[in-house]
C-alpha cells in the first residue's frame, strides 16, 4: 500500500503543481480560527516523506482540498473521487449544497435513472 507522501506527491504532479504552488494556495486557504498555513519546509517534508504526515488534521484536510483529493484516499483508501471532468463538476456543485438539498438532488438523479432504464 502506498504511503501518504507518495499519494499526495503523485497527485500534486498529476495536476501539474509544484510544491511552491501548493504552498501559495495553502497561504490563501480559509483556515479555521487558530490554524495557520504550514511552513514551506514542512510542506516539502510531507511531500518527500521526510516526515510522515502533518500532525494537524486541518493541514491534512487543506492539502487534500488543494489537491482535490479525499482525505481517505490520501491515506490509501479506495478512491471515491470523481474520475471524469463532468463527475468533478457535479461533485463540486453537490458539495456546496445543504444536506437537505443533496438528498433532493439524489432523489432527482434516482428518478432520472429510473426513467432511462424504463422503470
Amino acid at each position: 500500500m502506498r504511503q501518504f507522501h507518495e499519494i499526495i506527491d503523485a497527485r500534486r504532479q498529476a495536476i501539474g503543481l509544484t510544491v511552491e504552488e501548493v504552498f501559495a494556495r495553502l497561504e490563501r486557504y480559509p483556515w479555521p480560527a487558530g490554524t495557520k498555513a504550514p511552513a514551506l519546509a514542512s510542506l516539502g517534508h510531507w511531500f518527500n516523506g521526510t516526515r510522515k504526515r502533518p500532525r494537524d488534521m486541518n493541514h491534512v484536510k487543506a492539502i487534500c482540498d488543494v489537491l482535490e483529493l479525499e482525505v481517505g484516499e490520501a491515506f490509501g483508501a479506495e478512491s471515491s473521487v470523481a474520475q471524469t471532468d463532468m463527475e468533478q463538476v457535479i461533485l463540486q456543485k453537490v458539495r456546496k449544497l445543504s444536506a437537505q438539498d443533496q438528498e433532493f438532488a439524489l432523489a432527482m438523479l434516482d428518478r432520472l435513472a429510473a426513467q432511462k432504464s424504463g422503470g
